[in-house]
Order: structure tokens, then sequence, then C-alpha cells
């Protein structure tokens, strides 16, 4: 009887590990389409699950404006501190959407014979994306880098614009609020004009050098 109970236990425990090391195989396997779902279920998850915790005004002498979790309320627009988290998650949130869109198409444009034959020259999953997918995302990305190069004076400033208020603007100001609110707001005109000359030359010679460096070390530019 302790015999057949200690093999019993030994078949479930070998189950166990066969059941494991599949799993472990299936995600290995799956793991590209896996991230490929991962913004569909953020989506999700932030529009459809995290607002049910709005639910909690049913129990609750709601009134609009005041808190939920008994917690002060906090404005984190007007806060100096959290302003350049609230700007860098928005603008990641901003162009998440259309940049995971250009870079899966780039991928599932790849060919699938260079991913197998990585794998027969005994490429793992690391050694794969280095070789085989960073190369063909090389063109994409040295273009998205020279144009954001070019652009970096600019600093997305309607998204700052936006964002910004008086009490965060020795934090969030950058030249192109800054040249509207003195141009356009005080009347400034000849000041802010050649701010925008100047910024718009030294874009010029970043975008020129960008492109010329992309080129002679990706082959890639825009011109």
């Amino acid at each position: 009887m302790k015999k057949t109970q200690q093999k019993q236990e030994g078949d479930i425990k070998a189950g166990n590990r066969l059941v494991q090391k599949y799993g472990r195989g299936v995600l290995k396997e799956n793991l590209q389409m896996y991230g490929m779902m991962l913004p569909s279920l953020i989506l999700i998850l932030v529009f459809c699950y995290i607002p049910l915790y709005g639910l909690i005004i049913a129990f609750q002498d709601y009134v609009p404006g005041a808190s939920f979790l008994g917690l002060d309320r906090q404005n984190y627009k007007v806060n100096p501190t959290a302003f350049p988290w609230v700007y860098t998650l928005t603008n990641i949130w901003k162009s998440f959407g259309f940049n995971s869109i250009l870079y899966c198409s780039i991928i599932s444009s790849i060919d699938p014979g260079l991913y197998e034959a990585a794998k027969l020259d005994g490429a793992n999953r690391f050694q794969q994306v280095w070789h085989v997918t960073l190369p063909g995302l090389r063109a994409v990305i040295a273009i998205n880098l020279i144009m954001a190069v070019g652009a970096v004076l600019s600093t997305n400033t309607d998204l700052v614009l936006l964002l910004y208020d008086p009490a965060t603007y020795d934090v969030a100001d950058v030249i192109g609020t800054y040249t509207y609110r003195i141009g356009i707001l005080e009347g400034q005109y000849s000041y802010t004009t050649a701010a925008g000359l100047f910024t718009a030359m030294i874009g010029f010679v970043l975008t020129f050098a960008a492109n010329k460096i992309s080129d002679k070390l990706t082959g890639y530019g825009l011109w």
C-alpha cells in the first residue's frame, strides 16, 4: 500500500513537472503574440475595469469634485513637483498607439525565415531580437530619431500648452510656450519672432547633422 501511494505521488509530481514545462514552452513560443495583445489588454483594463472602482460612490453621499480611497484631493496639474510625471506619462500614452502600430507593422514584415535560420544557428530569444528584429527596424528607428532630434527644441509645445498652468511655469515652460505667452499674450512680436527664427535654425542644423550621422552609420536618412 505504501509503495502504491509513493508511486501515485511520484506520478503526480512528474505530471506537474510536465505541465509546468509545457506551459513555459507555450509561453516562450507565443511571447510575441502576447506582446501584440498587451496594448489591447491595457486599453481594456484602463477603460473597462479600473472605472469600476467608481461604483463606490453608490455607497457614499458623493459630491462632484470630492475625493473617493477618504484621501485629500490632489490637483496634480498645478503641482510643480508632479508636473514632470504628468507630462511624461501623458506624452507616452499619446504616442504609444501610433508607435505600436508602426513598429508592429515593420516587425510583421520581417521574413520569418530569418528567425528560423537564427534558431538553427543556436540563437536564443534575445539574440534573435538583436540580430534579426533590430536590423529590420533600423530604417524606421533612424528616421524617427532624425525627426525627434530636429524637433527637440519644440518639446511638444501643444501638449505643454494643454497641461501647464501659471503655478507650473517654472518647471513646465519650454521655448514654444514661452514665445506664445510673450508674443501672443503680451504683444512682443519682434522678440518672439527672433526667438522662433533662432529655434528653427537650430532645429534645421540638428536635423541636418542627425541625418548625416544616421546615413553614415546605418545607411538610412531623410535624403
